[in-house]
């Protein structure tokens, strides 16, 4: 017997119907592992966080940042310089190689998460990043920070969905932007599905990492810190040297960050703030287009030292590794002058 129009649409929308539920259940099945498996080992950044929980207790300032972090902020000189000045304070350094924001937005409501008793809690300021380490495609490092959040931020940074533009516009705008962010999107639902996260955690169930091993992983003192222990060669100094000129010349005033830019990151002021910290915005000693500038009133102190005209000492070749990186003997400098102009001395 032929089915009628009614009949056959019935059908449809009930098979329909069935999908929409199963793929919600999936949904919230992935969900439900997602929240119950525990972070994926990502090199630098897990070993932080882990030893961060179990000594939370143990510090009162931390710094979050990308490798000018990790490389550039020593915690027992910043301590001993705010200590000398009538200021005593114990801090982490939980910067990391390539942790721009996003990522490093997740990395800190990571930490939140935690309920730590902080006082202080530097961000470094810098632009919303859509890439990653060269290398590091489709990896664990790409995966992890891709939460509903992080995805959303990267889908309005590129598409430029605070203007409120013609969907034309935006269509078009997409379509030059589709790879990245269909690479950004695939990552999003790797994450959220846990793809390949019960491999990851076979090692941790085999052998569960001692204090001892997050120790060796962040470093020997356990204040997270890992400096560049090399100097520039003398035609790379003259190189450096030059390229900084060129910069310098080209940045006659503060750059701006961008409206999502802005968006996040007084947004992240307002989480730290509601944990009782007090946020600081840090712009390190890199290039000096470097944005450091809110448009509005900045939601927290920035302290922007990405001017050799304002700290030609912390631009001298002798302390380099590259136009964004210092060495382990430009790390103890900067470290000192960032505890003297905390300290207010």
């Amino acid at each position: 017997m032929r089915l009628t129009i009614a009949a056959r649409y019935g059908k449809i929308l009930r098979g329909l119907r069935n999908a929409v539920v199963a793929l919600g259940i999936f949904m919230l099945v992935c969900a439900g592992w997602h929240a119950l498996l525990p972070l994926p080992d990502v090199a630098v950044v897990t070993p932080k966080l882990r030893y961060f929980a179990a000594h939370q207790n143990e510090f009162d300032t931390i710094f979050v940042g990308s490798s000018r972090v990790y490389r550039g902020i020593e915690p027992a000189t910043f301590d001993a310089t705010m200590r000398d000045r009538g200021v005593p304070t114990r801090s982490f350094n939980f910067g990391a190689d390539g942790m721009h924001p996003p990522e490093r937005f997740f990395v800190l409501a990571k930490i939140l998460a935690l309920r730590p008793h902080l006082r202080r809690i530097f961000v470094e300021l810098d632009n919303l990043s859509v890439n990653w380490l060269p290398g590091e495609e489709g990896s664990q490092r790409t995966v992890y920070w891709h939460d509903w959040a992080s995805t959303r931020i990267i889908f309005a940074k590129v598409l430029r969905l605070d203007r409120h533009e013609k969907l034309k516009r935006d269509w078009q705008r997409y379509l030059k932007s589709r790879e990245i962010l269909d690479q950004h999107f695939a990552l999003f639902l790797r994450n959220e599905t846990n793809v390949g996260r019960a491999q990851d955690q076979i090692p941790e169930l085999l052998h569960s990492p001692t204090n001892e091993d997050l120790v060796q992983k962040i470093g020997g003192r356990a204040e997270g810190f890992n400096p560049f222990q090399r100097h520039l060669s003398s035609n790379a100094a003259v190189a450096y040297q030059n390229q900084l000129a060129r910069e310098s010349a080209e940045t006659t005033s503060p750059n701006y960050l961008d409206t999502e830019e802005e968006r996040a990151f007084r947004r992240v002021a307002a989480q730290i703030r509601a944990l009782g910290a007090e946020p600081i915005f840090l712009v390190m000693p890199a290039k000096p287009a470097q944005p450091s500038r809110f448009h509005d009133p900045a939601p927290a102190p920035v302290l922007a030292f990405n001017s050799p005209a304002t700290y030609p000492e912390l631009y001298r070749s002798s302390i380099r590794v590259d136009d964004e990186h210092l060495n382990a003997e430009g790390a103890t400098e900067f470290s000192r002058l960032l505890g003297q102009r905390v300290s207010g001395n």
